[in-house]
């Protein structure tokens, strides 16, 4: 989060996804105070974001530990595998993620996950130049299914600071805690079908003053865009309340996702605590870049300041005192709160794209054994599944996973590996079109070890 830049949003209009919404509501109370019934409104629906057997289902296949798992990879308690290497991110400092530092190449490892679940079409790389440097946006777009005109934005920033920021500036908190939420809704997110487009956005340059979100906003047609949620560093959690903000700032534009909000605590996390600030603008992060534009926008936020709601946080200011410091680590972190605001943050902006289904109803079930001390993958296809795509990871069943091969036929024999190795290999039904990839959720992971004397070649069983 960017703390260079107060500012105060300007008059805004309202975006038609809530303007209806509103005129709807104001409409409905005139009639009742006139004792008329109103009709059934004939146009779409305000967003619906309470429980969702969809969203549920989602909700089910994410974790604290996979959460925090890329927390730790992106602030560097945990090293990530890119193109073969090990490489530990000390760094997300803007200057940093794109001069070839080998401490700070959390774009690069983002980027990789997303290319490993998405195809080239869904994926935009969005350059802008600051300080004769140029930066990138990274964009994952995945398509409506009914309403594709429609986009629903969930962003957070990947870059950090400190004192120190281009040797260290883990930003554990400030930011790889949205921007692990954002990479949990990547992966699974491309199992489901929503009725909106969803555009996940890892902006850059915000410390530099909201530098990646307002070349975005500058590049790119924002007038189909219904809503914005913004994450920012909430994983800080000293007094355990399970407390966090929500600002919504004084746009009437964002108090459906408010209500949004509320309605996804009570569903799925009703032990969470939120303050619903609507009386200031926190301009500091890059929701308030559509603000400006006329656009319903909120940012999630730890308790950050004092703020003298009667529920939620009661007033109760817990800062973190690390914050842009090389001390913004994992270990200072309510893994638990974190999470449970992530995985709340997920279900709201699930239910503004409206979830219709899963891609597929099962997973295909895999079988692995060893052959001449050689691993063979069998599996059965489920009835109307194509294709699946075979992955495999050398670190056990938490990854990193790649990609071996998207296969119509049934076996494979993974001649590349090595003796004395322990493998864990998963299979998901795939679809790719169009329209963008679908894949089901991974079936159950299996793990074999290998025997002494294996060949190191790679070939496929025809």
């Amino acid at each position: 989060m960017d703390c260079g830049f107060w500012y105060t949003c300007h008059t805004m209009l309202l975006h038609p996804l809530f303007s209806r919404l509103l005129l709807a509501t104001a409409s409905a109370l005139i009639l009742a105070l006139a004792g008329i019934q109103p009709a059934l409104p004939t146009n779409d629906p305000p967003p619906a974001c309470g429980y969702s057997p969809v969203t549920a289902q989602m909700l089910s296949y994410t974790s604290q530990a996979d959460w925090a798992g890329w927390v730790a990879q992106l602030s560097g308690a945990r090293p990530v595998i890119l193109d073969g290497s090990s490489y530990t991110i000390t760094t997300r400092y803007s200057y940093a993620l794109f001069n070839g530092q080998a401490n700070g190449r959390a774009y690069d490892f983002i980027l990789s996950q997303a290319q490993m679940w998405y195809p080239k079409n869904q994926i935009d790389e969005h350059e802008f130049t600051f300080d004769g440097r140029t930066w990138k946006n990274l964009i994952i777009t995945l398509p409506g299914a009914e309403k594709p005109e429609e986009i629903i934005l969930l962003t957070a920033h990947l870059d950090s600071t400190s004192p120190e920021a281009h040797r260290l500036a883990p930003g554990a908190e400030d930011n790889a805690s949205g921007s692990a939420a954002l990479l949990e809704a990547a992966r699974l997110w491309r199992s489901f079908r929503f009725q909106r487009t969803v555009r996940l956005i890892w902006f850059t340059g915000e410390e530099q003053g909201l530098i990646g979100s307002k070349a975005y906003a500058r590049d790119h047609d924002l007038s189909d865009v219904q809503a914005v949620i913004n994450l920012d560093m909430f994983g800080y959690d000293a007094d355990n309340d399970r407390c966090f903000e929500l600002h919504a700032g004084t746009s009437l534009a964002s108090r459906p996702l408010v209500s949004c909000f509320e309605d996804a605590i009570q569903a799925y996390q009703p032990d969470l605590q939120m303050d619903r600030i609507t009386t200031l603008n926190m301009s500091f992060s890059d929701h308030s870049v559509f603000w400006d534009e006329g656009i319903g926008a909120v940012l999630v936020l730890e308790n950050h300041m004092y703020n003298g709601a009667e529920n939620g946080c009661k007033g109760l200011k817990d800062t973190n005192p690390a914050y842009h410091t090389t001390g913004d680590t994992l270990s200072t972190l309510n893994l638990a709160s974190g999470f449970a605001i992530a995985k709340v943050s997920l279900a709201a902006a699930a239910g503004l794209a409206g979830p219709v289904e899963a891609c597929f109803d099962q997973s295909p079930a895999l079988r692995v054994e060893q052959r001449s001390s050689t691993p063979k993958l069998s599996w059965t296809l489920p009835e109307g599944v194509e294709q699946v795509r075979l992955l495999r990871s050398q670190n056990g069943c938490g990854g990193p996973w790649e990609s071996l091969a998207v296969t119509g036929i049934q076996t494979w024999t993974d001649l590349k590996t090595l003796p004395g190795h322990h493998y864990a290999y998963r299979l998901e039904a795939w679809e790719n079109s169009e329209g963008g990839v679908c894949a089901s959720l991974p079936a159950d992971c299996v793990v074999i070890s290998t025997s002494p004397a294996l060949p190191t070649s790679s070939r496929q069983l025809e």
